[in-house]
């Protein structure tokens, strides 16, 4: 007995992430690979794999129109964004493509094909871990830290929902910025601004950090307006080469961002005879401002400004906006790197771990008809497949936390547990923040709150399993 207790003890104190620990996650992200099928995830592989069905017919210029037509029945009829995102994916496609063009094997009524296709976002995954530890490495020399962060982000429930449920392109975001960062480190400013201009045209998002990153390594006015030109190039490039193609402008006013931009503006707080005022346009304002003024010591804490505003510009997107449920993994790898040049490193865990619970159980009333809905995302999933499972009941977590008593009060506390866990992050992570500020002593074992990290999304996979087998 005292053998098992010294084996756990040892296992539970281990410098690094154990095997089990990786083998645990690694397992989760199989089963939801194998279990979800998301709509967007089926309109993005279509739409992708429309590209080489026009490319063979030599008809790139009708593209729009003929993904309008909806001739293999995605779940959305109107291409929303710009094609960046899709045009990796289609190469990354083709065999799929040539199954459902010359053999008559179509795409979303094969699990196979699907879960191939979700690959590639966990191909842009592995590779965004990659320069994740490049830089770690790079700027703490620290392999033990170096590996809790490329677990933490994986094992980050964001991560989870993001690629291996809702499949989103938000991963290219985070690959081609952190990529980005890298070459900035390694003092390849030219290809900073290239990735960081293909990163802001995948969804436009990252276009917020990277304002207040030019603002503080540019001091000159003419040099800040050429440099965030150079990060629109891409975007502008696709305006005109597609804005006169047929059904373009149509399929524009599908792009979710355009809506997200309203909810931006929109005021929160009554101010000045009524009217209202943006948070989320207020904190940018503020970290534009303070990025301008900002004179940096030397490289090294230039390039921890930039990691603290990458994480702080997202920040007031999810503190102050509305937004999608998978979006939030914009955050990772940013804010573990952010966490690996603290000395506060188990204090952010634990930061961290409230940050996902308030914000999961939000998810849930916010996003009550997508997020982990049976029929949003079981419906072409392989195991539904293997089961002969053809009846999909509009089940989600939300039929559970709407009959929680006091969910709308639980949902106000939560709310600000989760501004206020943002804000108590982006302190005392300040690339000035004095350690001496803080009394408690940073020698809590946090690695129970690692496994509750592990473990947060276990119930809602096996909610829809059970609501599947029903």
């Amino acid at each position: 007995m005292n053998k098992i207790k010294e084996k756990f003890i040892s296992f539970y104190n281990s410098e690094n992430p154990t095997k089990i620990e990786y083998g645990f996650v690694i397992l989760v992200c199989f089963i939801m690979l194998i279990t979800y099928a998301y709509n967007d995830l089926k309109s993005l592989t279509i739409w992708s794999t429309n590209i080489l069905d026009v490319v063979y017919d030599f008809k790139i210029q009708d593209y729009f129109s003929y993904t309008a037509l909806n001739i293999y029945n995605a779940p959305h009829q109107y291409v929303s964004g710009t094609v960046y995102n899709l045009i990796p994916w289609a190469i990354w496609n083709i065999p799929i493509w040539i199954m459902q063009r010359f053999f008559n094997n179509p795409i979303l009524f094969n699990p196979i094909s699907l879960i191939y296709s979700n690959m590639f976002l966990v191909a842009c995954l592995v590779f965004t871990l990659y320069f994740t530890y490049k830089i770690v490495m790079k700027l703490t020399n620290d392999l033990s830290k170096a590996k809790w962060v490329i677990f933490l982000s994986l094992s980050f429930i964001y991560t989870l929902i993001g690629i291996f449920y809702a499949g989103q392109t938000d991963i290219m975001i985070s690959l081609l910025s952190v990529m980005g960062l890298y070459f900035l480190i390694e003092k390849k400013e030219k290809y900073f601004l290239i990735l960081s201009s293909f990163a802001i045209s995948i969804k436009y998002f990252f276009f917020f950090p990277y304002i207040a990153i030019i603002l503080l390594t540019e001091k000159k006015i003419s040099k800040i307006f050429y440099k965030l030109f150079i990060g629109l190039i891409p975007t502008i490039a696709s305006f005109l080469v597609f804005h006169f193609m047929p059904m373009y402008s149509v399929s524009s006013e599908a792009n979710p961002f355009y809506w997200m931009i309203n909810d931006f503006v929109n005021g929160f707080v009554v101010v000045n005879n009524g009217n209202t005022l943006s948070m989320f346009i207020l904190g940018l304002l503020f970290i534009y401002f303070m990025s301008y003024i900002t004179k940096v010591k030397d490289e090294k804490e230039k390039i921890h400004y930039i990691i603290y505003l990458i994480v702080a510009s997202y920040s007031m997107i999810f503190m102050f906006s509305t937004y999608e449920f998978y979006r939030m993994i914009l955050l990772m790898p940013f804010i573990y790197i952010l966490f690996s040049l603290s000395k506060r490193w188990n204090l952010n865990i634990i930061l961290e771990t409230v940050l996902s619970l308030t914000s999961i159980f939000l998810m849930i009333n916010h996003n009550q008809n997508y997020f982990f809905s049976n029929v949003n995302s079981l419906n072409g999933g392989l195991l539904a497949s293997m089961l002969n499972i053809t009846n999909f009941n509009d089940y989600s977590v939300y039929m559970v936390a709407n009959s929680i008593p006091f969910y709308g009060v639980l949902s106000s506390v939560a709310s600000s547990i989760l501004v206020g866990v943002f804000i108590i992050i982006l302190v005392i992570n300040h690339p000035r923040f004095k350690d001496s500020l803080i009394q408690i002593k940073d020698d809590i074992n946090v690695r129970g709150l690692i496994w509750l990290r592990l473990f947060i999304i276990v119930p809602f996979i096996m909610y829809n399993i059970i609501m599947l087998l029903r």
